[in-house]
């Protein structure tokens, strides 16, 4: 079984409701009868779904951070302690005091106004079925956009970011530090957009991409 989160458990930082990870390993079980689930628990290995390796560490370590949002996160540490709460759970030594907060903290965040924007909840509401589909279909799109582009037939373009560079690190400290202004910052971006789109177009890249600095 794993501890899984929403899609990727490795990079996922928000909690997951620990009460339906558990509700899935007990309706498993029920499946089983009795004896094979005695069988099972023996042999039962809970763990993350992949790699913590992309996580942040700790939140020990997020002291500008406020109590609620706190509450919501789980970093690689606190996802050790979420497997091994769940592993005792499972061989009944549950620890009311951890499910009981998980699940404060998944009230908490459903209902906060930081997460759920009513103004946004009562436009989706509203949306109809038409609302989910492009006027145009896509012969139609691929016809302007092969007359405005004149791709040819099998197009080249790059995928993903560009190296972030020495100074384009260093830029984006000084900024975060408040050492130049949001101008200078600006100036700097867009200077590097520049650059990386003068290469794509040295190497005659039919598809240009700006390289996201």
């Amino acid at each position: 079984m794993d501890n899984n989160e929403d899609g990727d458990a490795g990079k996922t930082k928000r909690k997951k409701n620990k009460k339906d990870s558990l509700k899935g390993h007990s309706d498993a079980l029920m499946l089983q009868g009795d004896i094979d689930a005695l069988t099972l628990q023996d042999k039962l290995v809970v763990s993350t779904s992949c790699s913590l390796l992309h996580t942040a560490v700790d939140l020990v370590n997020e002291t500008k951070l406020d109590s609620e949002i706190i509450s919501w996160l789980a970093f690689a540490a606190e996802k050790v302690f979420e497997v091994d709460a769940l592993t005792k759970a499972m061989s009944g030594k549950k620890v009311e005091a951890f499910f009981s907060a998980n699940a404060s903290a998944q009230v908490s965040r459903k209902s906060s106004p930081r997460v759920t924007n009513e103004a946004v909840q009562k436009v989706a509401s509203a949306l109809k079925g038409s609302d989910h589909r492009r006027a145009t279909n896509v012969g139609a799109r691929l016809d302007a956009q092969q007359k405005k582009l004149n791709l040819p037939i099998l197009p080249t373009t790059t995928i993903g970011s560009f190296p972030q560079t020495v100074e384009l690190r260093r830029v984006r400290h000084e900024y975060k530090a408040k050492k130049i202004s949001e101008e200078e910052y600006v100036n700097a971006i867009t200077e590097e957009i520049s650059k990386v789109v003068k290469i794509q177009e040295d190497l005659d890249i039919d598809v240009l991409v700006h390289g996201e600095p």
